[in-house]
């Protein structure tokens, strides 16, 4: 009878337990490149990351090419960023969860910006060329569930664990010019490149001394592809500045790696290798305003991507599930306000800022005819409350600290498990003109 609890037991842990939910090919229905900007800058993010018409530095790389001709000196511009990540796992409807489980946290210190700004000497205007590394999404996330299995007479205790970590990177070169004393154009090329190390192990039997595994999953994805943004820049007057971007497609070659282990009444099974696919992401758009008053700068941004556009190409595998992106993905509209208000006496700039950032998730409870994956519903929508300072030292070195607070949660539409997130970053940046 062993053997048939085991097969009862994993049969039903395929069918409910999210993470291990895979599409015909095994790729999760959830991307993590879809939506997933991390932030970049301690001023932009201590505004909120109001940044398209505001950015003073190298990051107009990515958040406005044409900015980068309001830099007048030679500049180099380099930061760190750190995140502490808590998820609240509610198990819900599989069963009571296990006590002292359903919590993990997990902390990173990563590269944020290295950024090299070179203004080319003109007649007249501004002609600035800038290089850039920098860390544009995040793929560390972390999961566990713990609850006790019931159905009938079998009673198993089922743990699972996630990890997740990784970033992707734009390395970047562009430049901005003004086409007039109030226009200004900008345009980068971003070659993006990154690895996401994903790892599950599920377990059961008796919490916590008697368990044993029934699943463990490794997978390691490398990506690269090339983007072009384009900017442009337009001073109203002397208080106003509109700005805009546009983000072509990116088309990111996916080499995927696996190795998943699957364990049955003390027998071990092993299956791994190698896949490769593409994956499209589209067009995305942004606008943005500054105004000066006096001592105080304010800035709004908003942004927009249909991400129900998403798909797999190149694989036809893959491709299979295209129909599910469009249903269970959505287009998103984020926006962000910040200010910065400085003290002119002792040269201190103090900012804080709101972001709404939306998950490119469906909000709704999607159950198709056409079976799993079923994907996920927004519960709460990403929102970040934002803060921080800057200061010039000695008129050539920038010092710039912001703090990022908020979060988010999402259900599964299937197994109902709701994972609450609570996130903390903070971001530090320094930059040195000559």
């Amino acid at each position: 009878m062993k053997i048939n609890h085991y097969l009862f037991l994993i049969l039903a842990l395929l069918i409910m337990l999210p993470a291990i939910i895979f599409a015909q090919d095994g790729q999760l229905i959830a991307e993590m490149t879809a939506g997933n900007n991390f932030g970049l800058g301690a001023r932009a993010m201590g505004m909120g990351g109001a940044h398209i018409a505001s950015v003073l530095d190298g990051t107009a790389l990515i958040y406005n090419p044409a900015a980068l001709a309001r830099i007048r000196r030679i500049e180099f511009l380099g930061g760190i960023s750190h995140q502490s990540l808590d998820n609240n796992v509610n198990p819900n409807l599989l069963g009571p969860a296990l006590s002292g489980l359903n919590e993990r946290g997990q902390n990173n210190t990563r590269l944020n910006t290295l950024n090299l700004s070179i203004p080319y000497p003109t007649y007249r205007g501004s002609l600035v060329f800038a290089f850039g590394l920098n860390r544009v999404k995040s793929f560390d996330k972390t999961f566990e569930v713990g609850y006790t299995f019931i159905d009938g007479d079998i009673r198993s205790d089922v743990i699972g664990t996630e990890t997740e970590s990784g970033s992707l990177y734009a390395f970047s070169a562009g430049g901005g010019i003004d086409l007039s004393p109030n226009i200004s154009v900008g345009l980068s090329i971003n070659y993006y490149f990154g690895t996401d190390n994903y790892n599950w192990r599920l377990t059961e039997g008796e919490y916590p001394d008697n368990l044993s595994p029934l699943f463990i999953d490794n997978i390691e994805d490398d990506y690269s592809a090339v983007s072009a943004k384009a900017g442009i820049l337009f001073a109203a007057n002397e208080y106003v500045s509109l700005g805009a971007t546009i983000e072509t497609p990116i088309q990111y070659e996916i080499e995927e790696q696996f190795v998943q282990r699957t364990y049955s009444d003390g027998d071990g099974y092993l299956d791994a290798g190698k896949i490769i696919y593409d994956l499209w992401t589209p067009f995305s758009f942004g606008a943005g305003i500054g105004l000066n008053l006096n001592y105080l700068h304010l800035a709004a941004d908003m942004n927009y991507t249909d991400w129900t556009q998403m798909e797999y190409k190149d694989n036809p595998a893959m491709e299979i599930d295209n129909i599910f992106i469009q249903e269970f993905y959505r287009d998103v509209i984020g926006f962000s306000v910040g200010g910065e208000f400085l003290i002119p006496r002792i040269g201190l700039k103090l900012r804080a800022g709101f972001k709404h950032d939306p998950l490119p998730y469906s909000d709704e409870n999607l159950i198709p005819e056409a079976g799993p994956p079923y994907g996920m519903k927004v519960l709460d929508d990403r929102q970040f409350v934002t803060f921080g300072f800057g200061y010039l030292i000695d008129r050539v070195m920038t010092l710039d600290i912001a703090f990022v607070l908020g979060g988010y949660k999402i259900q599964d539409n299937e197994t109902s498990i709701i994972e609450d997130y609570d996130l903390s970053r903070i971001f530090v940046t320094t930059g040195f003109r000559l």
